[in-house]
């Protein structure tokens, strides 16, 4: 048995491997090397086992020159976890059914085509596709490990089993703290830290160094980045932060305030934490130094008899931040840091005996923010506009940042211009009266979004009004000026008859002398 290539060249079938979904011409040959007509049984799709069963057998007849063709089927999902090569063979009969030739071959899985995503569980259990939190202790109990973080990887919506997901290192550290002789290389930014195959169902663990935890000292967040590959497809890339015990901070209500000028910005917002155990303070500050801070502490308010520790019993809480940016240029780096109890004591009872171990240290983590100023100014200057206003809008250069100047009413919003820079003039005689919001915004995946908004009022009510004014008046100046020149003509008519009646009283009097 030979297959036919497209260019009509004979190739043996010395792989014995032919891929489900793909037709083939093929050709059979006899000992002696010439062609015939020949009947053909062609079995696939049956199990990846190496056994017969299960699969479709298609009666074919060979043309003159010996040649048919043939797609032989591959059936197993790709949620499969072994993916291997399915069971098939072509049953070659002279037509008159004397002889025969067996020959079995291997069907490979189809090159896969379309999308290939990937996420990952956050703490609250929402797969994320872009950027994750996950926590180094659950949420539930404190003092247990989340060990094995979870992710999921898909091909056109569906689980697919054995994509290759790298987990690549972005900021992560600690390691000289339990092993000194670890190279760097093996943790720097840019180092593979592992690579995990998905499941049956598309899921996949990956690694954190919740262990590190244990040491109960300073505990940065980690962050690394999840990229899967899988049959020449390459999935997004999802961002994820491993946050230690079962701390969150939520930077997404942060915001730059309005301003025509970065040194007249700043950041302001509120942090919000939750599921904390009892936390003591907080601090932000804005900068790549110590600069201005914002400390807001929870004082230990009781005593935990247990643990023999004062604590301050908080869980969640709010952070009111308004940090100036004057004289900051460039990327503005904001760093959070909290502190609080690390918790990882047990308790457990057998048979009416309880049992109790206590370990209880400090702890400290930290969540790492990058703000991009940005700049927008109205040629206006004036919050009601009537006629047009040009916006200038500038952002901040960074890699993979990109910007939008939109315009914001009550009922929608519309894009007017795209990119880091640029300007806008915007004729408010196309817009209804009413307040709306020029808003730019820089966005870089993975960093919170900087902002800057102008408020107006437009006011085309006004402006239409006073053009009817000054039509008005141009009339009535006209019709004035009509006036005028009518009531010229008239005197100049009168000084016509007074003039016609002296002529005419001055004949009458002739005309009585001459009689």
């Amino acid at each position: 048995m030979e297959v036919v290539t497209p260019g009509g060249i004979l190739m043996p079938m010395s792989s014995e491997t032919l891929v489900g979904g793909h037709t083939y011409i093929l050709e059979v040959i006899t000992a002696g090397g010439q062609p015939g007509i020949f009947n053909v049984a062609a079995y696939s799709g049956g199990a990846n086992d190496g056994t017969y069963g299960g699969g479709t057998v298609t009666t074919l007849q060979t043309n003159a020159h010996g040649r048919f063709t043939y797609t032989p089927t591959y059936t197993q999902p790709a949620n499969e976890v072994t993916n291997g090569t399915e069971y098939g063979y072509f049953l070659v009969t002279s037509l008159a059914g004397q002889e025969w030739a067996f020959a079995p071959y291997a069907v490979a899985q189809p090159a896969a085509s379309g999308t290939l995503s990937l996420c990952v569980s956050d703490v609250n259990d929402i797969c994320q596709t872009a950027v994750a939190e996950v926590t180094t202790f659950t949420t539930g109990y404190t003092g247990f490990y989340n060990i094995y973080p979870q992710g999921f990887a898909t091909l056109n919506g569906v689980p697919v089993a054995n994509a290759l997901v790298t987990e690549t290192s972005v900021n992560v550290g600690l390691y000289q703290n339990i092993d000194p002789t670890m190279p760097l290389s093996s943790y720097a930014p840019g180092a593979t830290l592992g690579t995990y195959l998905s499941g049956g169902s598309g899921e996949f663990n990956f690694w954190t160094n919740s262990f590190t935890a244990e040491t109960n000292g300073n505990l940065p967040t980690q962050v690394v980045t999840l990229t899967a590959t899988y049959d020449g497809l390459t999935s997004n890339t999802v961002t994820v932060f491993i946050e230690p015990q079962s701390g969150s901070f939520n930077t997404q209500d942060l915001t730059m305030t309005s301003g025509s000028s970065t040194s007249s910005g700043a950041v302001t917002g509120v942090l919000t934490f939750s599921s904390m155990k009892d936390v003591n303070y907080v601090n932000v500050s804005v900068g790549s130094s110590p600069g201005q801070y914002v400390n807001t502490t929870y004082p230990a308010v009781y005593y935990d008899s247990n643990n023999n520790i004062y604590v301050s019993g908080v869980f969640n809480g709010q952070v009111a931040v308004d940090l100036s940016t004057a004289g900051i240029t460039g990327p503005i780096q904001i760093s959070m840091v909290a502190g609080g109890t690390n918790d990882l004591s047990f308790g457990y009872c057998f048979f009416g005996f309880c049992f109790e171990s206590q370990s209880v240290g400090q702890i400290t983590w930290s969540d790492p923010i990058v703000f991009l100023p940005a700049t927008l100014a109205s040629s206006a200057g004036t919050q009601t506009v009537t006629g047009t206003d040009t916006f200038t809008f500038a952002g901040t250069s960074y890699p993979g940042a990109s910007g939008t100047l939109a315009l914001v009413w009550a009922g929608g919003s519309e894009v007017l211009a795209s990119g880091l820079s640029g300007s806008y003039t915007l004729n408010t005689a196309t817009l209804m009266d009413g307040a709306y919001s020029v808003v730019f915004t820089e966005t870089v995946a993975g960093l919170t979004s900087t902002s800057r908004t102008v408020s107006l009022y437009a006011d085309n009510e006004a402006a239409s009004l006073s053009q009817l004014v000054k039509t008005l008046n141009g009339e009535l100046t006209a019709d004035q000026a009509t006036i005028a020149s009518d009531a010229a003509t008239i005197t100049s008519l009168n000084s016509q008859v007074s003039s016609l009646s002296g002529q005419v009283s001055t004949l009458q009097g002739e005309l009585k002398t001459a009689n």
